[in-house]
């Protein structure tokens, strides 16, 4: 067991477990600025809670935003609705556009035509 490379700063204590030292520990993870001396528990664990004040607040801030996100996404359907609908009419409009647009223009050559043919009847009638 002694060719075994273990952890920098820690012990092995022949039981198959690795023990790591006090001030490797804390090199590899120091205490942050808002760190507490324990409160007098002889076995080492800190322990850990939350204000059930701050609980609340926590708890309405998500209800909050849970239902800013339901309104959001029906603001969403209604918005593609919308755009939906306006998009139907645009392309409806478009195609009526072009389908006058042909007419006109059928219209225009009958009239060119029409007015060649009175032309050429009054040339032929007037000689």
């Amino acid at each position: 067991m002694s060719d075994m490379k273990l952890p920098q700063g820690s012990d092995y204590h022949g039981n198959g477990k690795l023990f790591f030292k006090e001030d490797s520990y804390r090199e590899k993870f120091p205490k942050g600025s808002n760190w507490k001396k324990s409160d007098g528990n002889n076995h080492g664990v800190e322990i850990i809670g939350m204000d059930i004040r701050k609980h609340k607040q926590a708890l309405v801030k998500i209800t909050k935003l849970e239902k800013d996100l339901e309104y959001a996404r029906e603001c969403n359907k209604v918005k593609d609705k919308y755009w939906d609908q306006t998009r139907i009419d645009r392309n409806t409009y478009l195609i009526e556009k072009q389908i006058l647009e042909r007419k006109v223009e059928e219209l225009e050559t009958e009239l060119y035509f029409c007015n060649r043919n009175k032309r050429v009847g009054e040339i032929v009638d007037g000689s």
